[in-house]
């Protein structure tokens, strides 16, 4: 495949909009959001890996889970049989039929964590297969997210000097960079370019790892526009140490999902896991302690289960939350 960026065309465009006095900014204190916890309903699975595979979402009834650094194995998860099935793509042309029902038809779509591929999966008449790999290598740079907001059109973030987005066409190669890296106010000068992101609609949801910045943008026009922005700020902490550490960002239609890592306040040396939850308007609507640490994690399409992988004492589980009515 003829890499996505040869001839690339790069305009510049910095937008201004991070962390500066704008109609959209807001402020999220998580520690002012009410506090509930987040009980795990079912330890369903006991995963044949020992480190914790990717999870992706099929639809309401499989999962799709992706062993780490392997770039062939693929598994399945149906949700209502208990069953997991393991296949192999050996090839760019081959399936795998380990989807018991024939009369799914859908889709998903992910940066690969062992490639430097956008990876875009089909399901049709119970197989499961690798419909389309796009090269996201800028120079010797790999983004750390990427999501397809059109048909040939990518934002990628990652850590490019022209700014903290990449709006990829690749219809014609055009690419334009908006946007800049969060920096830390406590420590002038540090940036920190690792983050995720997430679609809904046209809008795209980004959460900084480590800045504690989440915000939303909107694609016109091939130019992405802030919606709103609110850094995410718990009690004071020590400086040499960050107060949160996110770990993802899911978005669907009622409500945006945060998942991070936080000081625990009765024990330093402790970390809590918690879910932060917005609404598409940046308006917090909890704040929910996790028994477990979770390194993956998705959310149905009806907003009523959590499923999450976890790792401890060598062993891979996959688990569900019940979530509430917020």
């Amino acid at each position: 495949m003829k890499c996505l960026f040869r001839y690339v065309c790069i305009g510049l465009c910095m937008g201004m909009f991070f962390l500066s006095c704008s109609p959209g900014k807001k402020r999220i204190v998580i520690d002012e959001v009410p506090v509930r916890d987040l009980s795990m309903e079912k330890l369903m699975l006991l995963l044949p890996d020992p480190i914790s595979p990717d999870l992706y979402l099929l639809s309401d009834d499989y999962l799709l889970l992706l062993p780490y650094l392997s770039s062939t194995i693929i598994r399945v998860y149906d949700i209502h049989q208990g069953v997991l099935q393991s296949g192999r793509l050996k090839s760019s042309d081959s399936k795998a039929q380990i989807i018991s029902d024939p009369h799914l038809y859908t889709s998903v779509s992910f940066l690969n964590p062992s490639t430097t591929a956008y990876s875009e999966y089909e399901v049709a008449n119970g197989a499961i297969y690798l419909k389309r790999n796009t090269n996201m290598l800028i120079g010797e740079l790999t983004p750390d997210d990427v999501v397809r907001v059109e048909n040939d059109v990518y934002v990628a973030v990652g850590k490019y000097k022209e700014g903290l987005f990449a709006v990829i066409n690749n219809e014609n190669q055009m690419m334009r960079f908006f946007g800049k890296h969060p920096s830390d106010p406590k420590r002038p000068g540090y940036f920190n370019k690792e983050g995720y992101m997430a679609l809904s609609g046209k809008n795209v949801y980004y959460i900084s790892r480590y800045m504690g910045y989440l915000a939303s943008f909107r694609l016109k026009d091939r130019k992405l526009t802030l919606n709103w922005e609110a850094p995410v700020l718990k009690e004071e902490q020590p400086e040499d140490r960050n107060p949160v550490e996110f770990k993802g960002i899911v978005a669907k239609e009622k409500y945006i999902y945060a998942l991070y890592a936080g000081n625990s306040p009765t024990d330093p040396e402790h970390t809590d896991y918690s879910l932060l939850v917005v609404n598409p308007k940046g308006k917090p609507v909890a704040h929910c302690h996790l028994p477990i640490k979770i390194d993956h994690f998705v959310i149905d399409n009806q907003e009523k289960y959590m499923y999450a992988v976890y790792e401890t004492h060598g062993e891979c589980w996959l688990v569900r939350f019940l979530l509430p009515d917020w």
